[in-house]
């Protein structure tokens, strides 16, 4: 369903339930746990002292702990105290040490989940949803989705996530951060990750709707899993057995979060762009990069560093794209979709395609006809059966779709070429491409 833009309203002297809240003034609340009975109590800062009580007043507003059930309240780590901000290149050069000792993160791995963990406490002033797919050994990371679950702001650690499961979750009012051990394949559930990368849309859920704007962490799996706007990590096989203790997550947690609260308070008041910057490049993690650098703050040789890693990101991600089976599946359609009195294409025959590019191309695995089908979904080109067989009617509106589709993939197929498809010539313009080739190996 076309998710629809509400806007909150909030009535003057109401009184509202709460998780946080960054005021424009740098006033900010937040949750937390009263010692001596485990409820919940807030966190008031005002910019020099804290307070823990149950109530707090703010322009004419009543503010009090929002209610959870009671197993989703246990699965929470809160700050028990607040340590006063200094320096960001300090904290997230701490986590970066943690995460480097307690993991073997290829590339920029470690400075990734680091600034991930930052961007996860400040997810109002956040211009997208900070997302990563987590690729490696399950073992190492299990234990790394622990570790950060004793990081990140108001972490859920799920063993696994659906359409029913994401919309039953107390997002809009928890803004929690969201840590996926398996993600449903099915084009519903992408569809519902993909709008909760964006901050404003509304979904429907029963007779009310909710934003699901969040930050989220998911692991990949043996799954070929891809999520628009999400950067990817990879683990490696190392030294992460020795973290698997809940002993070590609390020490965590208790070493970290009052600093990442400090963090939060700090930010209070904070303007952050929500326009992208012109220094990413054109991919499907750019709102991810802008995400990630608007936790920065500090000295410029530190903004500097920390934009150049993120541009790398964004080119890697873009340059990479091409070897996703989703872009090489476009690639796929859209030269099947130039021959010559071709009014059909089989599932079996897109699939076959696809795994010839893949092999061509040096990948090792393969993609069945019924992946292929949830991919067409996934873009909005459901297969129709026809005499017992899955097929894509070429239809004029899906022709075009596979035309947008490839404009927004930026597949490399038909660059540069002259063009004979009216299609083409309206999706790319008059010199990018041609009566796409036969073959895509």
């Amino acid at each position: 369903m076309k998710p629809l833009h509400i806007p909150s309203r909030r009535p003057a002297g109401a009184t509202l339930q709460t998780s946080g809240e960054l005021f424009p003034d740098g006033t900010a609340l937040e949750l937390a746990r009263d010692p001596a009975s485990g409820e919940f109590v807030l966190f008031g800062w005002d910019g020099s002292s804290l307070i823990r009580k149950r109530r707090f007043e703010h322009d004419g507003h009543t503010y009090i702990p929002l209610r959870v059930r009671h197993r989703l309240a246990q699965e929470l780590f809160l700050p028990p105290r607040v340590a006063r901000h200094k320096q960001t290149c300090q904290l997230l050069g701490e986590l970066e040490t943690l995460f480097r000792r307690s993991f073997n993160a290829m590339g920029h791995g470690a400075t990734l989940l680091s600034l991930f963990v930052l961007a996860s406490w400040i997810p109002e002033l956040l211009p997208a949803a900070a997302c990563i797919v987590v690729h490696g050994p399950f073992q190492e990371v299990t234990v790394l989705m622990r570790v950060l679950h004793s990081l990140c702001r108001h972490a859920l650690h799920l063993g696994e996530l659906d359409q029913h499961s994401f919309r039953n979750l107390p997002v809009e009012k928890l803004k929690p951060t969201l840590l996926v051990a398996q993600l449903a394949q099915d084009p519903k559930t992408t569809r519902l990750m993909h709008t909760s990368n964006a901050r404003g849309l509304f979904t429907t859920c029963g007779k009310t709707g909710q934003d699901l704007f969040s930050c989220k962490v998911i692991y990949a799996g043996d799954a070929a899993v891809t999520l628009d706007g999400a950067l990817d990590v990879t683990i490696s096989p190392g030294q992460s057995a020795h973290m698997k203790s809940s002993e070590d997550l609390v020490l965590i947690a208790d070493q970290f979060q009052p600093k990442l609260l400090g963090y939060r308070f700090a930010s209070a008041g904070r303007k952050v762009p929500m326009s992208l910057d012109p220094a990413w490049p054109c991919s499907r993690v750019s709102g991810c990069c802008q995400a990630l650098f608007s936790i920065v703050d500090g000295d410029n040789d530190f903004l500097a560093r920390t934009k150049e890693l993120l541009v790398d990101e964004a080119r890697y991600a873009a340059s990479n794209a091409v070897m996703n089976p989703r872009s090489i599946l476009v690639e796929c359609a859209l030269g099947l979709s130039h021959e010559k009195n071709k009014s059909r294409i089989r599932v079996k025959e897109l699939s076959e395609a696809l795994n010839a590019a893949l092999s061509g191309r040096g990948e090792d695995f393969q993609v069945s006809a019924k992946q292929v089908g949830l991919y067409l979904r996934d873009f909005g080109l459901p297969p129709r059966e026809f005499h017992g067989v899955y097929v894509l009617e070429l239809q004029e509106p899906v022709r075009r779709r596979i035309h947008e589709i490839a404009v927004s993939l930026d597949v490399p197929t038909v660059r540069k070429r002259t063009i004979h498809c009216p299609f083409c010539k309206e999706a790319w313009g008059n010199a990018a491409a041609d009566d796409a080739p036969r073959s895509v190996q």
